[in-house]
């Protein structure tokens, strides 16, 4: 079983956003999509994205939270 510290990671899609360096499985379990590696290519970088619309709690740090534009 591989154990991660779960720090922070820079995206692979845009280097400005940031994510949770974790094991894929756990980023799946939690709700998140990947974006990269971390961890020597051992972890994923996990990326949390709060949609605009629903109920959600957020239990991870660097949650994104999507704004909706109503017109």
């Amino acid at each position: 079983m591989l154990f991660l510290q779960q720090d922070v990671c820079v995206t692979s899609s845009d280097n400005t956003m940031r994510g949770t360096c974790m094991t894929e499985t756990e980023c799946s379990d939690n709700g998140g999509s990947v974006d990269g590696n971390c961890a020597a290519g051992f972890g994923v970088c996990c990326m949390f994205t709060a949609v605009c619309g629903t109920t959600t709690t957020i239990n991870q740090n660097c949650t994104y939270l999507q704004v909706c534009r109503h017109k």
